[in-house]
């Protein structure tokens, strides 16, 4: 089985096996024979390789039967073969065998799908979230059954899933991908018991880690929990600084202990409850009770933990230096993900600078207001207003008025960014651009841990490489001979900036009238707010020009 977030190519994984899309180097082999590499790829058909896709992949026009019996037709001359009844019952797909597949559910369709895959004989079997649209209330019995028919059977097969308990049912090894690597490849039970590395352990999100000290071959010591024992997987000299992994099971319930936490958080999981409790330090630790324990908690009792502390095996990294990196690496990530954007950045910046000498302003206030305000064109706009004489109202509105997408940026990354100190959330914000907010909101739904380095590297680099800009323009604006009358023509790169955008008609219509109003109001229009009045008028005719296609539509 493979594991990992969504995005992060899975399913691609699949078709590149299946043969529906090429690989650019390496190689793929099944049965001692090459049949995907640089040179050769053997076509889908030829692979004897079947694939159940996530989404409907039924034919149309035929029924649900029809559609299953294709995959028994395609090996049937083969020694093993499966009972097609058997499978359509297994399945509960029995009661809609007539129908087509638009008559039907998405897991309905999920599950003739797999029928008519099972039934092909394959060399290889390849599933994509095979049970993602089956109910629970028989998705259990589906599993039991297809593990039967799959080792029964001794088909080959390769699930990819993002349901860790599926993955560790199924699978007899489990592959974790994260950052499009292959981060571990094991047992289920050496997966999940023993992760090796932090990005495993967040992904799976079965337990925390929390810092503690080696105070023996076999002891650590942590401050809330004081001293825990057990069976180390690695061992490391005494006094190293380690990273914990505290799983749900570790911990044992007992009220009689003198060590007590605070319960924040309880979830009912049927069998068993979840609870989590606060420590002195704040972290919050999983704790796994059985539904049927005599003293049930409510959120703000105090929890005790049975003393002494014995986990069976140890799992723990050396914390200082496997952190940095993690974080350091996620920083990077940032850094390399939102440089190929920077190309235009440069041209903005030393716009700025060229304006800001064209005006008068002076290099020192010039770079001053770039590190001050950075926000791209909105200091553009300022630096126009400032020397026109407008009023600070006029000035903070307008500048407001181009960069009010920023609150919107803001509200996207929030659910990411709600559990960092204020201090973290003030210089995101100010380092939060259009590019860094483009590539680390994608990042983002990929990844659950560290994500604020990632935006702190996309938009420091962005930061940097404006200001670095913004001292060319300075030098170049104050080289430029005023007599020549250059400096006009800096300032129109814009329209180089925004060409992709002329490509649509609509997109001309609201241009020109920006830039007329813009033009026409320049001089008339009072508190030099011809900025405010021309993004408005944009607005209001963007908005009826897409009412008008709406209707026709």
């Amino acid at each position: 089985c493979l594991l990992g977030p969504s995005g992060i190519g899975k399913t691609t994984i699949l078709r590149t096996i299946a043969g529906l899309e090429k690989i650019a180097s390496g190689k793929i082999v099944l049965k001692d024979k090459i049949i995907s590499s640089q040179n050769i790829h053997v076509e889908p058909e030829h692979r004897n390789i079947s694939m159940a896709f996530q989404d409907n992949s039924l034919f149309p026009h035929y029924n649900v039967l029809k559609n299953i019996k294709f995959g028994a037709e395609r090996n049937k001359e083969k020694k093993k073969s499966l009972d097609i009844n058997e499978i359509i019952r297994f399945l509960h797909i029995d009661h809609v065998i007539d129908k087509f597949p638009h008559q039907i559910s998405s897991g309905e369709a999920q599950r003739a799908s797999l029928a008519r895959s099972l039934l092909s004989n394959p060399d290889l079997l390849l599933l994509d979230e095979p049970l993602s649209n089956v109910d629970q209330s028989f998705k259990e019995e589906i599993q039991i059954k297809l593990k039967q028919i799959l080792i029964e059977q001794k088909i080959t097969t390769i699930i990819v899933t993002h349901d860790s308990y599926e993955a560790f049912y199924l699978g007899t090894k489990c592959g974790i991908i994260l950052d499009e690597q292959l981060k571990q490849f094991d047992d289920p039970y050496n997966v999940y018991h023993f992760p090796n590395s932090v990005e495993v352990v967040n992904f799976l999100n079965r337990g925390i880690l929390i810092p503690a000290k080696v105070t023996g071959e076999n002891s650590l010591e942590n401050d809330d929990l004081g001293t825990i024992t057990g069976d180390f997987i690695k061992h490391y000299p005494k006094g190293s600084d380690v990273q914990l992994l505290l799983q749900p099971e570790d911990l044992e319930h007992d009220d009689q202990s003198n060590l007590k936490l605070e319960v924040v958080d309880r979830k009912f999981r049927g069998t068993n409850f979840i609870y989590t409790l606060k420590t002195p330090s704040n972290k919050l630790i999983p704790v796994f009770v059985h539904s049927h324990h005599i003293h049930q908690h409510e959120i703000n009792d105090k929890f005790g933990i049975k003393r002494p502390i014995y986990i069976d095996h140890i799992v723990s990294n050396r914390s200082s230096h496997l952190l940095m990196n993690n974080k350091i690496k996620t920083l990077g990530k940032g850094i390399i993900d939102v440089s190929p954007l920077m190309i235009p950045v440069v041209p903005f910046g030393i716009i700025y600078g060229v304006i800001g000498m064209d005006l008068g302003i002076g290099p020192y206030m010039t770079l001053g207001l770039s590190i001050i305000v950075f926000g791209g064109a909105s200091q553009i706009v300022l630096l126009q207003l400032f020397s026109g004489g407008a009023s600070s109202l006029v000035i903070l509105s307008s500048v407001g008025a181009v960069n009010s997408r920023h609150l919107l940026y803001g509200a996207v990354l929030s659910e990411h960014l709600s559990s960092l100190k204020l201090s973290w959330k003030i210089v995101l914000s100010y380092v939060m651009t259009d590019q860094a907010f483009a590539v680390s909101n994608n990042y983002f739904k990929r990844n659950n841990k560290d994500n604020h380095y990632h935006l702190l590297g996309s938009g420091f680099t962005c930061w940097t490489i404006w200001q670095i800009s913004t001292i060319l323009g300075i030098v170049l604006g104050s080289i430029i001979p005023e007599e020549l009358g250059l400096s006009f023509t800096i300032s129109l790169t814009f329209l180089a900036l925004l060409i992709s955008d002329f490509r649509k008609f609509k997109n001309i219509i609201v241009m020109l009238v920006s830039g007329l109003v813009a033009t026409i109001g320049y001089n008339t229009i009072p508190f030099k707010a011809y900025i405010i009045v021309a993004a408005l008028s944009a607005l209001i005719v963007a908005a009826l020009l897409t009412l008008t296609d709406l209707e026709k539509k």
